[in-house]
């Protein structure tokens, strides 16, 4: 996977993936896998991060013009909604990708779970539905630690995986997410969303530290 400059728009960089099949196998996978690095993108940048338009297909073997033309070379182009900011938080943003991308094949898919849904707490505008998403990237981790997501099981996997009090994880996931998830809160109340805010800023540093610490327990083994 690379990125590349766009020169209709070098705000929305270009990614590009290598993917063997047919025109559309090699559409599906390779939106797939894009898809799969910007909620990833999203996850280290605190920015949501999509895919804007469709895939830009390109034959690499054989190269004859032909052969490009049939597979509707040009016709399409692939960009992703914000450009991450250069310098250090780049540097980071980018470590943090690579710790993603480290963990172990058999667990691939339960950071990319957890990605995505933590890519959809960024895009909602209510705090209690960013908190109810949150649970669901935590969950993610949750069932594949302990096979069920009960809220003692929450509660444990945070306590020994990012040191969260107990009695706090109680108040997240039974005030908030629950009582949101179950109609309990006024989730136009002002006043309640305001406490809410604040409360998916703490969630969100938290689900954020029970990532990265999920992905170095389960990086793969380093080659000596």
């Amino acid at each position: 996977m690379e990125t590349h400059p766009n020169t209709e728009n070098a705000m929305e960089p270009m990614i590009s993936v290598i993917v063997d099949g047919d025109r559309e196998s090699a559409r599906a996978t390779g939106t797939a896998l894009i898809d799969r690095i910007t909620a990833r993108l999203s996850f280290s940048s605190e920015k949501e991060i999509r895919l804007k338009k469709e895939v830009y297909l390109t034959q690499l073997q054989p190269e004859m013009n032909r052969q490009k033309k049939g597979w509707g070379y040009h016709d399409y182009s692939l960009t992703i909604r914000k450009t991450a900011t250069v310098g250090d938080p780049h540097s980071t943003m980018v470590r943090f990708v690579r710790e993603l991308e480290d963990v172990r094949q058999e667990k691939q898919d339960i950071i990319s779970k957890a990605a995505a849904y933590y890519r959809e707490a960024l895009a909602t505008a209510n705090p209690f539905q960013e908190i109810i998403t949150l649970f669901s990237s935590i969950q993610a981790i949750v069932q594949d630690v302990c096979g069920d997501t009960k809220g003692s099981s929450i509660c444990k996997v945070l306590q020994d995986f990012v040191n969260l009090d107990l009695d706090e994880c109680d108040c997240y996931y039974h005030n908030y997410r629950s009582a949101a998830d179950h109609g309990g809160k006024h989730i136009l109340d002002t006043q309640k969303t305001q406490d809410a805010m604040t409360k998916a800023v703490k969630i969100r540093k938290v689900t954020f530290d029970l990532v990265r610490e999920y992905a170095k327990q389960n990086r793969r083994q380093q080659q000596i």
